[in-house]
């Protein structure tokens, strides 16, 4: 599912790059409030399992890093400076907002990732897309 939506869905939804990042946490929204949304499920895993599964954890850092590739050429493409700090901060930032959703059952918890996230681009001297 992520990476479709960074491959085909983001694309679609906004040719700038910050623009494109943004929309993922519309997306999200999306997930967070479908009937079949139980939160990440390499997550889960991770939280699931006994700390001693190294293949559990592998399993999902190898999916953060795909994801983090991702966001990481967006970033580079809008100039960030840091990109891979800046990644790491909003990897933060979409983690919590999956977690809260799955907590409180409000998708609107998405916004305010959105939000949070277009702090951290303007804090690190992006221009946001209008």
């Amino acid at each position: 599912m992520w990476y479709r939506w960074f491959d085909e869905k983001l694309p679609k939804c906004s040719i700038a790059p910050l623009g494109q990042l943004l929309t993922l946490f519309d997306l999200l929204k999306e997930w967070f409030g479908r009937d079949d949304f139980y939160g990440c499920i390499f997550l889960n895993a991770v939280a699931e399992h006994d700390k001693e599964s190294g293949w559990v954890r592998t399993f999902a850092l190898d999916h953060r890093r795909n994801v983090d590739r991702r966001v990481i050429a967006l970033l580079q493409s809008a100039g960030a400076p840091s990109p891979e700090r800046l990644t790491d901060k909003i990897a933060m930032v979409i983690d919590g907002a999956i977690i809260a959703a799955m907590v409180t059952g409000d998708a609107s918890v998405a916004d305010l990732a959105r939000e949070t996230t277009a702090d951290l681009l303007t804090a690190a001297g992006l221009q946001l897309p209008i």
